[in-house]
């Protein structure tokens, strides 16, 4: 029994109480009512051994009993006499019951002490009444105090406190525990270092020695470590004093609270997990308390609107509408009574904006919490940055405007060259049109026709650009060859339209590393694109420049210009300046974004000014110079182009669309070949195993075995 256990009933009864060491005798407490039965304190009393309050004639029939008690356990009631403190003598009978450990080893002794003096010198008749009443009432209070340590200890047994007291050398003197947990370790009398490793208990040691030189109390978390776990108590200690003061040990009770700490550290950890979460998708969450009015934000709230995060996170609620624009707030406020209403969830898509002025898209849900009475008291919810989920959107809806401006405008540019050759096929067949009619409308017809091929060669290279197969056959190239290449490209264009022509190029080789095909062909685009939008006898100039380890080629114009707006969408597939259908050969918006990719597979950039509508614009495009080589190793680009192949030689044509393989194979055998026809992929090879060619010319997409087959 301790003091945790039924002190409170020991100190509060009116009959006087010793609690005593089992073996020593050293009294450890006294209650008031006895201090007042022999004259001493408190301090006092926990100075002197019990036998020495007892009448010097009475104390070798006290130790007689006092051993019988540690020998059998069983308890005894005494009549014996005290000495006062001023040395009057005291009759007494005792109650005398022994308190075990957990163990079930001889801990401390229970005394309960009835002051008898008065019977003792009073009628017998009296005093036998009195004894009486006193003996029931005393069997009472021992059967009370019985019970509640019997309860103490099966509360003990269940739970995991530990209590028990250290000497000034911090052995334990006693201790009262879990049997299951600490009943293999055999501590009374010892330090904790001879019991565990020292490293183990460490901390417990410092501690204990802590309190016990301040002679206070004190209370720390410790960790101890117990056959390979780890354990963690909340331990509790306080100094014991003798009645000079003088500090004796330690009354010591510990609370596990391994199983606490876990959950801590499971929750700690769950939190950081929920909080590294939310910052990684801009997340933030408010708690509104409807009834106070009291709302909280998330340290992330505050942050991603713009806002110094305050110590308790509380914030205003003007603070929240002020942030969101009124149409936004007018329609998210709507959302906000339906779900309230409905008992459904809060949800909302809404500008707000930061502190600085920024505006960011939220996506917002919440929930709302009701009371008893059906009233909605809390509303708890979260937000996330969507702004550039929203901006994606955004690229996907314009995307796909062009996507379907860019299919009308095919449709518009295809059908203009399909219109005049089949007029001009009708005119072939009358049979009154002369020789300069036929003339006429066959060149009309291959005009026409090179269109549709540009155009579809322009689809041919969305698809190589979007699926990145574009390929580069680099060599070292002189940078005036290519220029004067693109120009024959693109002077039909530039004649057509009677622009005026200035070229401005450096005098000395300009040697790239680059594809020539693919250079002239972005300049030539340049070229046709400047052609095309300036107005008839406009101006255009193409002037290279050295910039150190760069080149700058740059075409000017002086024709309808690039609004503002514009400048950054040039380069983007299907983007037209001028989107009218009814500008004749408009394109079909793919040529710029060509230009760019091409010149960043160069490893170069291009850029583009313009000064507003009307002002003409400048491209430039800028590209490394290979400082290592001469013009004399540069490949010029007639170099290029091979001298005609006039050998005959066997060709075989392979195509599904028997009438593009019939003229193929008719305009091949014109031009001295000889030639053969197959229209699917079997009889391909049985044509080759015949014939033997030369050539192949073979389509991919074939019935049957495909070409790539």
């Amino acid at each position: 029994m301790d003091d945790t256990g039924c002190y409170w009933l020991f100190d509060a009864s009116d009959v006087g109480m010793l609690h005593v060491n089992a073996h020593d005798r050293r009294v450890l407490r006294a209650n008031a009512a006895f201090c007042d039965m022999t004259g001493f304190g408190p301090n006092e009393l926990c100075a002197l051994m019990a036998h020495q309050l007892v009448y010097p004639d009475d104390i070798e029939r006290d130790r007689t009993h006092h051993e019988r008690l540690l020998a059998t356990g069983q308890g005894y009631e005494i009549e014996k006499r005290y000495v006062r403190k001023t040395g009057e003598i005291v009759w007494v009978c005792e109650t005398v019951n022994l308190v075990c450990d957990a163990q079930g080893h001889a801990a401390s002794v229970f005394v309960v002490v009835r002051d008898i003096t008065a019977n003792k010198y009073a009628a017998p008749s009296n005093r036998s009444q009195n004894a009486d009443a006193q003996q029931q009432a005393l069997v009472a209070m021992v059967r009370e105090l019985r019970e509640s340590e019997q309860r103490f200890r099966v509360a003990l047994a269940h739970t995991p406190i530990l209590v028990y007291e250290t000497d000034a050398q911090l052995r334990y003197r006693w201790m009262y525990n879990n049997p299951d947990r600490f009943g293999q370790y055999e501590i009374i009398g010892k330090r904790d270092d001879e019991v565990l490793p020292y490293e183990q208990v460490a901390d417990l040691m410092r501690f204990k020695a802590e309190v016990l030189n301040t002679g206070g109390r004190a209370r720390r978390e410790i960790r101890l470590a117990f056959e390979g776990r780890v354990e963690y108590w909340d331990v509790h200690a306080e100094a014991v004093r003798d009645a000079q003061g003088h500090v004796t040990g330690l009354i010591v009770s510990a609370l596990d609270i391994t199983e606490r700490k876990r959950i801590e550290d499971e929750l700690r950890a769950s939190e950081e997990r929920m909080q590294m979460s939310m910052t990684i998708a801009d997340a933030a969450t408010w708690d509104y308390d409807m009834i106070t009015g009291v709302l909280h934000w998330s340290a992330s709230h505050f942050r991603l609107l713009g806002f110094e995060p305050t110590p308790d996170g509380r914030a205003e609620m003007r603070m929240w509408q002020d942030a969101i624009p009124p149409d936004d707030l007018e329609r998210m406020l709507g959302e906000w009574q339906r779900a309230e209403k409905e008992r459904d969830l809060f949800r909302s898509e809404h500008h707000i904006r930061r502190a600085d002025g920024e505006l960011i898209w939220a996506r917002a849900a919440g929930r709302f919490f009701y009371d008893d009475a059906g009233r909605a008291v809390r509303f708890v919810g979260v937000f996330f940055d969507i702004t550039d989920r929203k901006h994606t959107e955004e690229m996907f809806r314009e995307a796909d405007r062009r996507k379907d401006e860019f299919l009308a405008m095919l449709a518009h540019e295809l059908r203009n060259p399909l219109a005049p050759v089949r007029n001009g096929l009708h005119i072939l067949r009358l049979k009154n049109a002369d020789d300069a009619i036929r003339k006429n409308v066959v060149g009309m017809m291959e005009r026409q026709v090179a269109q549709m091929v540009r155009l579809v060669d322009d689809l041919l290279e969305v698809s190589r650009i979007t699926r990145g197969k574009i390929e580069l056959r680099r060599e070292r190239v002189d940078l005036v060859s290519i220029v004067h290449s693109a120009i024959e490209t693109a002077s039909p264009s530039i004649e057509a339209s009677k622009h005026h022509l200035t070229i401005d190029l450096p005098a000395e080789p300009v040697v790239l590393d680059a594809d020539p095909v693919r250079l002239a062909q972005v300049i030539a685009n340049l070229l046709n694109n400047a052609a095309k939008y300036t107005e008839e006898g406009g101006r255009i100039e193409v002037r290279a420049r050295r910039e150190g380890p760069l080149v700058a080629v740059s075409i000017r114009d002086t024709g309808m210009g690039i609004p503002p707006e514009m400048l950054h969408r040039v380069f983007d597939l299907f983007t037209q300046i001028d989107r009218t259908l009814g500008r004749a050969q408009g394109g079909l918006g793919i040529g710029l974004a060509l230009v760019k990719r091409l010149v960043d597979m160069h490893g170069g950039t291009v850029d583009v000014h313009s000064e507003g509508r009307g002002m003409g614009c400048e491209f430039t495009v800028r590209l490394p110079v290979v400082n290592d080589a001469s013009a004399a190793h540069a490949t010029s680009m007639r170099e290029i182009i091979q001298a005609p192949v006039t050998t005959s030689l066997r060709m075989l044509v392979v195509d599904d669309n028997h009438d593009a393989a019939d003229s193929l194979a008719i305009s091949l055998r014109m031009g001295g070949n000889e030639t053969r026809t197959a229209y699917d992929g079997d009889g391909a090879c049985d044509v080759a195993a015949e014939f033997l060619p030369d050539v192949v010319l073979l389509d991919i997409g074939l019935p049957g075995i495909s070409g790539h087959e």
